[in-house]
């Protein structure tokens, strides 16, 4: 007995089941505190599944209702189809009622998808998502004040190209530079006919002139049907450059206004433009003389075909007479220039 009150007396005590509380940091609101929201989590979670099951038990319910609406339905339409022999009124019954269950599976589709978006939605995503929207929508409005910033220097560079194609000074400035291409091109064309001249020349014999009494009345009257050959040569290759000429007139005029209406599209005039190629047509099949032009050229002609009478009058009077060659290299140079 001692011995058994002395082991007792000795026994090993059990350990302590005593545990720390666990320390939770406190803030300001109590709604973010974690047994707060613990207990909110299995409130929502024993809510969730009660709420489960009875959906589960109304779709059950449902899908019973809807087997006894079909079955019912159909006998109601086989017995309509037979009473009424399928008239207007019931076959626009039946579309409709087609329409119908079309729209509740449709919704129903819907609706499954909307509570999937809805379960895999984050709110971390959903606020990054709101984030970048905001920032695209100021990029968004930044980008449209640039944009009608530039429409705004556009218009007002199309309303002052405007204003300088209809200067006057940009006007004379066209006029300008077609008279400087007209008269380089009628360079150009009387120095080719000058070179040819040169070439015919240079390949004929020299002849020496005789000095004799009838030898000098027979030059004298081919020298007064030279100038009328002149003349008429003359006159003949204005009449064949006058149409040539004409036409570009016309080129450059018809140019002219294709600028202008190409300006007044720009600035919103498009109902005034002028029809081109009709205009370019017309003007081209009409005569092409001009009164003022020829008058100037005639002048021109007459002024150079007295020079060359005067020139030759006095180198038939003279007493050197040239040769052949000096003729020819003094007619050239007079020829090269006089004005055309």
């Amino acid at each position: 007995m001692l011995i058994e009150e002395k082991a007792k007396k000795f026994e090993r005590r059990p350990p302590s089941q005593f545990q720390q509380s666990k320390f939770y940091f406190r803030g300001g609101d109590v709604l973010r505190e974690q047994e707060y929201l613990r207990e909110e989590y299995r409130s929502a979670l024993a809510e969730l599944r009660v709420a489960q099951q009875q959906a589960k038990i109304v779709s059950n319910q449902l899908e019973d209702a809807k087997d006894v609406y079909n079955e019912r339905e159909g006998y109601t339409n086989a017995l309509k189809a037979f009473l009424e022999s399928d008239t207007k009124m019931s076959e626009q019954e039946r579309s409709m009622k087609d329409r119908l269950v079309e729209l509740e599976h449709q919704i129903e589709e819907d609706s499954r998808q909307l509570e999937a978006l809805k379960a895999t939605m984050n709110p971390a995503t959903l606020a990054q998502l709101q984030k970048e929207k905001a920032y695209y929508m100021i990029e968004i409005q930044k980008g449209e004040r640039t944009i009608e910033s530039y429409n705004e220097q556009r218009d007002n560079a199309k309303n002052q190209i405007a204003a300088c194609t209809i200067n006057g000074k940009y006007r004379t400035a066209l006029e300008l530079e077609f008279l400087n291409d007209k008269y380089a091109k009628k360079k150009k064309y009387l120095r080719q006919l000058v070179q040819q001249l040169k070439i015919d020349f240079e390949a004929l014999r020299p002849v020496i002139p005789s000095n004799d009494q009838e030898s000098k009345i027979e030059r004298t009257a081919l020298m007064a049907q030279i100038n009328d050959k002149i003349t008429l040569l003359r006159v003949e290759e204005k009449e064949k450059r006058r149409e040539q000429k004409h036409i570009q007139r016309i080129d450059n005029l018809i140019n002219q206004i294709e600028e202008l209406n190409d300006r007044m599209c720009e600035i919103g005039l498009d109902n005034d433009v002028v029809e081109t190629e009709e205009l370019r047509k017309r003007c081209i099949i009409e005569d092409y003389s001009d009164e003022e032009e020829q008058e100037a050229e005639d002048q021109e002609y007459s002024n150079e075909a007295e020079t060359i009478s005067e020139s030759n009058h006095k180198t038939s009077e003279g007493d050197k007479k040239p040769s052949n060659e000096s003729q020819s290299g003094e007619s050239f140079e007079r020829y090269e220039g006089s004005e055309y």
